[in-house]
Formats: structure tokens, sequence, C-alpha cells
């Protein structure tokens, strides 16, 4: 069963266009046998946007908001994530404002997790207004399409 996540966060400035293009770069079209960092086949949709500046935003930050819907369980996805493409991940967090002491991600998994968690206005993907009309996963998707 896919789930949803809305992960806000806020990066500096300047890095901005650099966190959008790491990211949607990151979630593109499926890799090629034998790419060195390919990420798991479980993400159906991407989308990343900036948002307006928010009460209380620092100066000489963005605002964004990074939302997915994706197969697996929370934890195990984000961290599936971060395992697969840590050089990826080293370079946006060290951009994300809270996360940049997270690098190398693989030695804060577990703290990566929870930041994102703490950040995604689903809960971890337990937020009620959420509904699928199919059951299929990505690589069913993937499979019925070859």
């Amino acid at each position: 069963m896919a789930q949803p996540l809305s992960f806000k966060f806020f990066v500096h400035a300047q890095a901005a266009p650099k966190v959008a293009e790491g990211l949607t770069t990151a979630f593109s079209a499926p890799k090629a046998a034998g790419d060195p960092h390919p990420l798991p086949n479980i993400v159906h949709y991407l989308w990343l946007i900036q948002l307006p500046d928010q009460v209380g935003q620092a100066p000489g930050t963005k605002c964004m908001m990074l939302t997915t819907v994706y197969d697996e369980d929370f934890e195990p996805y984000v961290k599936d994530l971060a395992r697969a493409a840590p050089a990826v991940f080293d370079g946006i967090l060290s951009q994300i404002i809270g996360m940049e002491k997270m690098v190398p991600v693989l030695q804060h998994l577990d703290e990566y997790a929870k930041f994102i968690k703490d950040n995604d206005l689903t809960g971890g993907g337990k937020t009620p207004s959420f509904k699928q009309n199919y059951s299929d996963t990505v690589l069913q998707i993937w499979a019925m399409d070859q």
C-alpha cells in the first residue's frame, strides 16, 4: 500500500536550486543496471516546491516541501533512500537547516529518519485523508508495462 510524505524544510537561500536539482535528479527514472547508487524502486510520485516565506522564517533561508508517494513503511523508506545514494544525501543534507550535522548520513540514519518524520506533515505516512485507488506497488506497475 502506498503512503504519503510531505517533508517541509528550510535551506540556505543560495542552496535552494542545488537542493531542488539534487533531490529531483536522485528520484528520476529507473537507474540503469550497474548504477553504483540506484534508488529503491518504491516511489510512485515526487514533487518539490518552494513555499512562500513562513512566519518567523530565518533571514537568508527558503522554505521547501518535498512530497512523495511511496511503497514500504516510513522508516525503512527514508533509510533505504539514504543507503542507496549516501553521496547524494550528504550533499543535500549539508544545505538543509537542522540536518547539516547528519553528514555522513550513513552514520546518522536514526537521527535523519527522526528529523524527516518530525517535519513530515503527514506524520510518517499516517494521514487519514490519503486514498490509493489501486493496490499495486511501483515494481508491480513496471512489471505490467514490460
